[in-house]
């Protein structure tokens, strides 16, 4: 008895012996259609995709893309989603890296430009700018052969950054080395305390994550942001240690001299409110105060 062979599907090609095993199961298996409310859902991303490819059809270039909003800041992380974002873009060839951050992590964003510097090899890395890539985000521009910005793109200082929150409560990342020039520079500081006039240089601290004022040098060492833990980069403690810079002489570390003057100097800056609550905790707290 022989077997009849089975009547193909509608609409679906019967196999020839001509036909691989790949070229079967593409023409078998027809192609996943998305529903509405998936589209709907994921409409964003696919408005992206589509964004992301006419821009490489008109530049030439292939474009991968790094962007995160100010409450996201870069860590170590991303390194194996960079990883991923990389695994098919061919080694050496023109690459552009469309940059989107406030910063973080120095030590994760040199890893990130690393991995891409390496992909990339002798062809060329242009690195493009819309908005702002602030602090460790202007880190990885360095890494590039071109930059592309508008006239409102924003780059930012790579030194040791302190966050302050703007009139709108906003945290923004700014300069330690600026801070305490603008504080050494007002008025009511160059009133109240004569060593204002004497310049103080911030540096980094490797290998630390408390920072630390060196007298004999006028130098304020503080530790890099790093993995979104810097507590040494707060206000506070940056004020602190302009507190100790502040003092006609060496004297009691951390004594009363040293609370009293700390205290006026976060009511100066900060407000009396700062100043009146450091003082109540002091004395809660047991702390002699000059």
């Amino acid at each position: 008895m022989t077997d009849k062979p089975t009547p193909a599907e509608p609409g679906v090609s019967p196999p020839s012996e001509a036909d691989n095993d790949d070229d079967v199961i593409q023409r078998s298996v027809p192609a996943p259609t998305k529903t509405p409310l998936f589209q709907a859902i994921h409409a964003e991303r696919y408005q992206r995709q589509a964004i992301i490819k006419n821009i490489q059809e008109r530049s030439g270039h292939r474009l991968i893309c790094y962007v995160s909003g100010s409450g996201c800041a870069i860590d170590r992380d991303d390194t194996v989603p960079f990883v991923d974002l990389l695994h098919n873009v061919p080694p050496a060839e023109d690459l552009d890296l469309l940059l989107h951050t406030g910063g973080g992590d120095i030590d994760a964003a040199e890893k990130l430009i690393s991995m891409v510097r390496t992909k990339v090899g002798a062809a060329k890395l242009r690195v493009v700018v819309p908005d702002f890539a602030k602090s460790a985000g202007t880190l990885m521009v360095l890494g590039a052969d071109c930059v592309v910005m508008s006239d409102t793109s924003e780059l930012g200082p790579i030194d040791p950054q302190v966050i302050l929150a703007d009139g709108n409560g906003n945290r923004i990342r700014h300069s330690v080395q600026s801070y305490l020039d603008a504080v050494l520079e007002s008025a009511p500081v160059r009133r109240t305390w004569s060593r204002a006039a004497v310049a103080v240089a911030v540096r980094e601290r490797s290998g630390q994550q408390q920072a630390d004022y060196q007298r004999l040098t006028a130098v304020i060492a503080v530790p890099l942001h790093s993995g979104n833990r810097a507590w040494a980069l707060r206000e506070l403690v940056i004020l602190h240690e302009l507190a100790h810079h502040l003092a006609d002489s060496d004297e009691e570390p951390h004594g009363p001299g040293f609370a009293g003057r700390l205290i006026s100097l976060i009511s100066v800056v900060i407000g009396e409110e700062a100043g009146f609550l450091l003082r109540t905790t002091m004395w809660d707290n047991g702390v002699r105060i000059g």
